[in-house]
């Protein structure tokens, strides 16, 4: 189940109205497998099985927390979709598709666009993260760093390293790099 659709993906960045839903499928998973490595499993989880119902039932507090995960998911999935925009996968390959009056993004044009797109993720997962940081006494399945939790995350591999530090005789995951 996905937490956010083909729209507002488009909607919320610069995908064209044109790109067929089938090229977001593998972004927009690849984005909520990001979110778990953010937020946990359980809370995505929690969210998945609350967007699943007809109507959607979220909760009051995972209404709010949707207003920050929906744009991180979009900007994962842009920044998954971007770098194979100009490609398009056949039996003989990879192709670049070009038409009559366009032609295909350059190397450093793309550089540029990916730039944007990772910077935006980035931006959208740190307010997520800083909310969920704000409010962790509302979501007890997001494991917070402000109320003691033994099981911190990393992240996506961006986090800044002088912010936050382990206590001394922490036993988190990080610390003990997974041995206990």
């Amino acid at each position: 189940m996905k937490l956010i659709n083909y729209q507002y993906l488009k909607d919320e960045t610069d995908i064209s109205q044109n790109v067929p839903e089938s090229e977001l499928d593998n972004p927009i998973k690849r984005s909520q497998e990001m979110l778990e490595m953010v937020v946990g499993a359980s809370l995505v989880a929690e969210l998945v099985t609350q967007a699943s119902t007809r109507p959607k039932s979220f909760t009051a507090a995972n209404t709010t927390l949707m207003t920050y995960v929906e744009p991180f998911l979009a900007w994962q999935a842009y920044q998954f979709w971007l770098p194979k925009a100009n490609f398009k996968t056949h039996a003989s390959g990879l192709r670049v598709h070009e038409e009559d009056n366009s032609r295909a993004a350059t190397g450093e044009e793309m550089a540029t666009l990916i730039r944007d797109a990772k910077m935006w993720a980035q931006t959208k997962k740190e307010k997520l993260v800083q909310f969920l940081e704000d409010n962790c006494s509302t979501y007890p399945l997001y494991d917070c760093v402000n109320c003691g939790s033994k099981n911190k995350r990393t992240g996506t591999g961006f986090h800044i390293t002088g912010v936050g530090k382990h206590p001394k005789g922490c036993q988190c995951d990080s610390c003990y790099h997974g041995y206990h």
